[in-house]
């Protein structure tokens, strides 16, 4: 999933439509493992740093997590999620995705030549 992303578009304007990279980071079980870790390696002076790995899965999600900045542009897709909570009736976005080949990393194209 490296370096894939998600279409996303509100329903009432199809054709506005902004890409967002996947970065499961923001997750906060990832987020937790990854802070704590570098924590663990900044205080330690040569003890090995223990990092969850079992995180690190290609298995299927039924949510996705979205940093988002608002441009604050009118028309734009970031400024209709972020003042989708103050209107009535709420507007709906579709998601598509995940879109594109990635990095497809391999064993191989990882290691250092």
């Amino acid at each position: 999933m490296i370096g894939k992303h998600y279409l996303v578009a509100c329903s009432s304007q199809p054709n506005k439509f902004r890409h967002y990279t996947i970065c499961n980071t923001f997750v906060p079980k990832f987020y937790y493992a990854i802070t704590h870790a570098v924590d663990a390696a900044l205080a330690s002076t040569n003890e090995e740093v223990v990092f969850d790995k079992s995180l690190l899965t290609e298995e299927s999600s039924s949510s996705i997590w979205l940093t988002l900045k608002n441009y604050e542009v009118l028309t734009g897709v970031s400024t209709a999620i972020y003042n989708a909570k103050n209107q009535d009736p709420k507007p709906t976005f579709t998601v598509k995705g995940p879109m594109g080949k990635g990095l497809q990393l391999t064993q191989t194209s990882s290691e250092q030549k």
